[in-house]
């Protein structure tokens, strides 16, 4: 691939293991209700299932209430509809279930020491930037947790996270605005995401070259949704984008 001068990251679950980190917290979360309340509950399994069903269900784009606010109540709902009766400290469990949740999640949003190494690498060669779908506090949180495991403070050129712009990918305008303040055009732009919905879709949309991360070996049916490269590993990326002459 050559020509490229700008490469553009989604967050999760291609830089950040998120469903990884989302395994472990809500194992987490199931021992702490199966410990303490299983003889309130019709199924923790049942509690689990409503919660994850609710928030994905759930727009958290532009909200005017806080995402820790509005995910607590969403386990305070998940207790209240599969408690064999009326649970009077609904409200305390379902506080403790989202902190229990919130903090596990966030030990898991990490890059490894090998990714790492690989976008410094990158950046010698390209510009490098973010563009993340999700709440603005939410995925600030990442980003932080991503930069505390980088030695540079200015390694990513520009971080568009979809909640704070009001729309999101794969809505061609966030990747027209990274464009803008990578100073790239959409022809030397690449986009590297795992999900062809947003990731590819939307770089496809705006004229972007992409790169499917795709770890798991999913098949793509859509004409729409068509990668440029597909890869299964994030150290594929130096060998399918050439570096600029000048750079090592």
């Amino acid at each position: 691939m050559d020509g490229v001068e700008a490469i553009v990251f989604d967050v999760d679950n291609t830089l950040i293991d998120t469903a990884g980190a989302d395994r472990v917290a809500y194992e987490n979360v199931w021992q702490l209700l199966q410990a303490n309340y299983a003889d309130h509950l019709e199924s923790v399994d049942s509690v689990i299932e409503t919660f994850q069903r609710s928030l994905t269900e759930t727009s958290e784009l532009d909200s005017t209430v806080s995402t820790d606010v509005v995910r607590t109540n969403l386990w305070r709902e998940a207790l209240t509809r599969n408690s064999i009766e009326e649970m009077p400290d609904a409200s305390s469990v379902a506080q403790l279930c989202h902190d229990i949740w919130n903090k596990t999640r966030a030990n898991g949003f990490y890059l490894t020491p090998q990714v790492s190494a690989l976008v410094r690498r990158l950046k010698l060669g390209f510009k490098i930037g973010i563009i993340t779908n999700g709440p603005t506090d939410v995925q600030t949180v990442k980003m932080e947790c991503i930069n505390s495991c980088v030695p540079r403070p200015d390694l990513f050129d520009c971080v568009l996270i979809s909640g704070s712009l009001g729309y999101h990918k794969p809505d061609p305008r966030i990747f027209q605005d990274a464009c803008s303040m990578l100073a790239s055009t959409p022809e030397t732009t690449v986009i590297v995401g795992d999900s062809l919905d947003t990731d590819i879709l939307g770089g496809n949309s705006a004229g972007w070259r992409t790169i499917w991360f795709n770890p798991t070996g999913k098949k793509c049916h859509s004409a729409s949704k068509q990668p440029t490269v597909e890869i299964t590993t994030l150290h594929d990326l130096p060998l399918v984008i050439k570096f600029p002459p000048e750079s090592p």
